[in-house]
């Protein structure tokens, strides 16, 4: 372990059933953290498990159940000082394709989550003073939902472009 200032400190990772939600709760506990990671109900948790890392059910999506999981982790593990909203989905239908229960969905997931998950550690980190949240935003490959159909004609056409899984990262700190 190395002296990253992060032994002992309580961090919640959403989406951390694989990819990078899993390695960034990995991460964490390797630097010392005690971490509590997230995913869908019957996601399979078994890698992080047997690192004995906590692994909890989250819907993102559902406000409520954000904030009970919240209380819930401060009850028992006390004050949460990071979030790393990793949970996401992709939507890979063209535009002119998608029906709305599905952009519903994935709007649900990568707009409404990580607005309650902010909203929940911004209410209990600036009250104490402290804390960190980062967030992955998530890049679609051309011609998903999120483009238009003109982007969706291009890419038909044989438009060359890279779809690049690129990803930015937001991070706010509360001090």
């Amino acid at each position: 372990m190395r002296s990253s200032g992060l032994a002992g400190k309580v961090a919640l990772v959403t989406g951390a059933a694989g990819g990078i939600g899993q390695a960034v709760a990995r991460l964490l506990a390797e630097e010392g953290a005690r971490v509590v990671a997230t995913d869908l109900p019957g996601a399979a948790f078994s890698p992080l498990q047997a690192e004995n890392i906590r692994t909890e059910a989250l819907d993102v999506a559902d406000a409520d159940a954000v904030e009970t999981l919240f209380d819930r982790i401060e009850a028992d593990c006390g004050p949460i000082d990071l979030l790393a909203s990793v949970a996401g989905v992709l939507s890979t239908t063209l535009v002119e394709d998608t029906p709305d229960a599905e952009w519903r969905r994935v709007f649900a997931v990568n707009a409404d989550g990580v607005f309650h998950l902010g909203r929940a550690a911004a209410k209990r980190m600036g009250a104490r003073g402290r804390g960190a949240a980062a967030s992955r935003s998530w890049k679609r490959p051309r011609g998903t939902a999120s483009c238009s159909r003109r982007s969706a004609k291009a890419r038909n056409r044989g438009s060359q472009r890279s779809q690049s899984s690129s990803a930015a990262c937001s991070v706010g700190a509360i001090r």
